[in-house]
């Protein structure tokens, strides 16, 4: 036997039922189970559920027909262990764990549609955790990274619907997460990668780097919570490295952008590697904007195809994600 609880105030004349794919419940709301009302407005029912993994919601209806009055929004929950069940209308409760990082200074950064969201993790026994709520209807919609005092982890976002979700609540668990420069050599005199932190142009300084092509905007540099001028900051320190370091402004994930702008600064790739330089080439997360440039460098100046570009880029790349249909457009201007 398990108990479901959820939290929901209703109106006068009004009950919530559960509702779902075991038999002893089943969809139709006239063979729904109603729940009981307690105190501070928590519904609850006790059930025997045979059906394991069994789908279920809860929907509002009037008591004396049954009338359909609300749906819970979002995905179909899942119960699929015979412990007790406390629901929070419309949200799923999510358990975060970062294992195996000594850092104690660590923040969630979670992307929903209403914007960032900064969550601090706590650290418990050599674990940073942390509980938060995120809206049902959204789960497939939510990406997240983490952040170490003021260094973001490098490399793709992370997808919150991936983890396993047990009785409602989504265990998330990672173990590896890395904060250092991520980046990957083309060709012996061309390298792609994420974008830089002053004190990492040393690295690129070691690796024969004497070129920076930087495809970020000031949007990326707000949304990594560093200043307007970092850009600035960063033309100074290769300067005082002899590294030549220029801008070409493209939007995140944004086409227009890179019809608008990738044709220039494929221009300025081709002119620094003309000159001979060993050139670094970066957007924020070197998945999109930088490979792609680069991968019009190699159809338009080495005699690749468009595919073989691609496909060699993500070998050598695997979490880039350049985007054909683009790439064939700045082609064919």
């Amino acid at each position: 036997m398990s108990c479901f609880s959820v939290q929901k105030h209703v109106n006068y004349g009004e009950v919530i039922l559960i509702v779902g794919d075991c038999h002893k419940i089943q969809w139709n709301v006239q063979n729904g189970i109603q729940m009981q009302w307690n105190q501070d407005d928590i519904w609850t029912v006790t059930l025997d559920s045979c059906c394991l993994p069994m789908n279920y919601r809860y929907v509002v209806v009037k008591q004396d027909s049954r009338q359909i009055v609300q749906w819970e929004d979002g995905i179909n929950r899942v119960f699929n262990s015979h412990q007790d069940v406390q629901d929070v209308w419309g949200h799923l409760r999510i358990t975060l764990k970062l294992m195996n990082y000594p850092d104690s200074n660590i923040t969630l950064n979670l992307y929903t549609q209403t914007g960032r969201h900064k969550i601090p993790l706590n650290r418990i026994e050599g674990e940073c955790t942390q509980t938060f709520q995120i809206p049902n209807k959204s789960i497939h919609q939510l990406a997240y990274k983490y952040q170490s005092n003021e260094k973001w982890e490098r490399g793709g976002v992370r997808m919150i619907q991936s983890h396993p979700i047990i009785n409602n609540v989504m265990h998330v668990t990672d173990s590896s997460v890395d904060f250092n420069l991520n980046y990957n050599r083309v060709f012996e005199n061309l390298y792609v990668g994420s974008f830089i932190y002053i004190d990492e142009i040393r690295i690129l300084q070691d690796l024969g780097v004497n070129a920076i092509l930087n495809l970020q905007t000031v949007e990326d540099l707000i949304n990594k919570d560093l200043p307007e001028d970092y850009f600035d900051q960063l033309h100074c320190q290769s300067q005082s490295l002899g590294i030549i370091y220029l801008q070409c402004p493209i939007k995140d994930c944004n086409k227009r952008s890179y019809l608008q702008n990738g044709g220039d600064a494929y221009q300025i790739l081709r002119k620094l590697l003309d000159q001979g330089k060993c050139v670094y080439v970066h957007c924020t997360d070197g998945i999109q904007r930088s490979v792609q440039t680069i991968i019009l460098y190699m159809v338009q100046d080495l005699n690749y195809t468009l595919e073989q570009a691609i496909e060699l880029v993500q070998v050598i790349r695997p979490r880039s994600k350049p985007i054909r249909e683009v790439l064939q457009k700045v082609l064919n201007l």
